[in-house]
């Protein structure tokens, strides 16, 4: 399953359409698709990808789904399941996972090693991102959740994100706003990235000027409201800013931020938010909606298909792409360094 032609046949069973060249991030609004820029790095072809959100509202059943599970795909069980917001969540997860995998770790591949992300890891992300845990128990069907688990995977998610945002491009974007449905948090992710990505991409004479923007949208969004799910949602943004522009000297008006930044840490917070999301979860099935573990052996599975789950060789540190980023803004930085 690992020829571009399977690939395809895969990608447009999840409503696919290709086209020439680069295409950019968008909302369709009105429609019960997200559209993700996609780059196929096997035929260098742009590729929207677009998978179905849950939609079955009007059409609730008191048929038990759990047994009817064994043996259908990922976005199958989006649409099979009878919750509207264990779909909805799911089919989050699933196109953030997917279009990461897929496109971003291909597209950066090299020495045969892709920053590819975990299931798990994606979990957590998601996790820390949402705004409501009543629902807990019904998205995670069948699951007890574990905290030290949540916490370790979290961990692992933004070390490997961190570095992943270093070697970001305009091409392929890294999509972590597709993990919630909170336009809020939407917002000041795309704001805070295209501000990173202005400042990664910036001449000499820019550079100090792009930086403070980019710390002063850290104040906005964080620093000023003590908002701990926009940290978490911004943290990889933030420690990889933290990286690469260390050396950058900025106005005297952000430059207390940026050093408040680099010390800044919401483990408490973020590990208080677990522990209450672990409270929420039980190991009681419900019949009627897809059990957690179903959606997770499916999206694993196709992954691995595909040979897209490469969770053991993604040290994205041992990268040309990496080292060539760190490099170019240190260069860049030299004349605001030099004595």
């Amino acid at each position: 399953m690992d020829t571009i032609k399977d690939k395809l046949t895969f990608l447009k069973k999840i409503k696919v359409r290709v086209f020439a060249g680069v295409m950019s991030l968008a909302l369709v609004a009105g429609t019960g698709y997200v559209i993700k820029k996609a780059i196929d790095n096997d035929n260098n072809n742009g590729k929207i990808i677009s998978i179905n959100k849950h939609t079955n509202d009007e059409s609730i059943s008191n048929e038990r789904v759990v047994s009817k599970a064994s043996g259908k795909d990922y976005y199958e069980l989006v649409n099979l399941t009878n919750s509207s917001t264990q779909g909805n969540q799911m089919s989050n997860i699933g196109r953030f996972l997917t279009v990461y995998n897929m496109v971003f770790a291909n597209e950066h591949k090299e020495k045969g090693i892709k920053p590819s992300l975990s299931w798990n890891e994606t979990i957590s992300l998601a996790l820390a991102y949402s705004k409501d845990n009543t629902n807990i128990k019904e998205t995670f069907n069948g699951t007890k959740l574990n905290t030290v688990d949540l916490i370790n995977n979290y961990k692992s998610a933004v070390n490997q994100l961190t570095d992943a945002f270093i070697i970001e491009n305009k091409k392929v974007n890294i999509s972590l706003d597709t993990l919630t449905d909170s336009e809020e948090l939407k917002n000041a992710y795309n704001e805070v990235n295209n501000l990173f990505l202005k400042a990664k991409n910036s001449d000499k004479d820019d550079l100090k000027k792009n930086v403070s923007e980019l710390y002063k949208g850290f104040y906005k969004h964080i620093y000023a409201y003590n908002d701990g799910v926009k940290y978490l949602l911004i943290e990889p943004i933030v420690k990889a800013s933290n990286k690469l522009f260390k050396d950058v000297k900025i106005s005297n008006d952000f430059d207390g931020i940026k050093k408040y930044y680099n010390g800044l840490d919401y483990k408490n917070y973020r590990n208080s938010k677990f522990r209450d999301i672990v409270i929420y979860s039980s190991d009681e099935v419900n019949e009627y909606n897809v059990l957690y573990e179903q959606f997770k052996d499916a999206e694993i599975n196709q992954l691995k298909g595909y040979k897209d789950y490469n969770i053991k060789k993604r040290n994205i540190k041992y990268l040309n792409t990496y080292n060539k980023s760190i490099n170019n803004i240190k260069h860049k930085t030299y004349k605001y360094t030099k004595k």
